[in-house]
């Protein structure tokens, strides 16, 4: 199948969509390994991640593009790989230095397109995507990372919060926080109907990669045990057009929880 744009007094440019789809996990794959984890290649991987999804949604209605991304085993490794990958890098990323910088939407909107990846990759169906999830030999790795990559996002938006906020009120740009809040609440919803599953929650708890005393004492239990309180206590005062300083935020959450 191929793509040919015609305009007058230009050469027509054609596109290969088939061979796109064949090659571009693999593509980005060998971009994330040799790159440095900076706001460049956040920036790129988002316009990746983005024209993957429009491909796997094209698959539904294309054979060729169907059997490729879809059948092909091959290729369905890659696109694993390919979120375990990014989740890998995501998860160990260092968020002090770009408060300031839009490296945090960037890697909000990177954690929650690389798990929803899974939904197109795999399938759409809790049931049916998490037997494939759990059999992976990387499965360990997954959770670690992903509930890791969740975690620096929540972090990332207490910085936000903390960073433009005075002993009275926060000057922050409502949208920008609105935004974070959307992306790690994305996030949390994913990695909650993951462990609604019980094959998922049973795997967890099996594994040796996945320590929970070492995960809360590396996170802390308030970027993930009350990150779902956190969020919707944001998400409340800005729709109530109020945001309150961050320690007023986290009584109020401590509240809830």
């Amino acid at each position: 199948m191929r793509h040919a744009k015609e305009e007058p007094s230009c050469s027509t440019e054609q596109i290969d969509v088939e061979k796109l789809a064949r090659f571009l996990p693999l593509h980005l794959i060998a971009v994330l390994m040799s790159s440095n984890k900076d706001e460049a290649l956040f920036r790129y991987f988002l316009c990746g991640l983005r024209l993957l999804y429009s491909l796997c949604d094209l698959a539904s209605r294309n054979t060729k593009l169907e059997q490729i991304l879809l059948d092909d085993v091959k290729v369905s490794e890659q696109l694993l790989d390919l979120v375990f990958f990014l989740l890998i890098v995501l998860g160990g990323y260092q968020q002090e230095n770009h408060v300031s910088s839009l490296t945090p939407l960037m890697h909000s909107a990177l954690v929650a397109c690389s798990l929803y990846l899974l939904t197109q990759c795999i399938s759409p169906h809790w049931h049916e995507l998490v037997p494939v999830l759990v059999a992976h030999p990387k499965v360990d790795i997954f959770m670690h990372v992903a509930f890791g990559a969740a975690c620096v996002d929540i972090k990332f938006l207490q910085i936000k919060l903390s960073s433009q906020c005075t002993d009275i009120c926060m000057k922050s740009s409502p949208s920008v926080v609105n935004y974070l809040c959307q992306q790690c609440e994305a996030s949390l919803q994913f990695l909650q109907s993951l462990c609604q599953q019980k094959l998922f929650r049973e795997r967890l708890l099996r594994n040796k990669v996945f320590d929970l005393e070492l995960f809360f004492s590396m996170f802390g239990t308030s970027e993930l045990l009350q990150g779902v309180s956190f969020i919707f206590v944001i998400k409340l005062k800005l729709k109530c057009g109020k945001v309150y300083c961050m320690a007023k935020l986290e009584a109020e959450t401590s509240a809830i929880c």
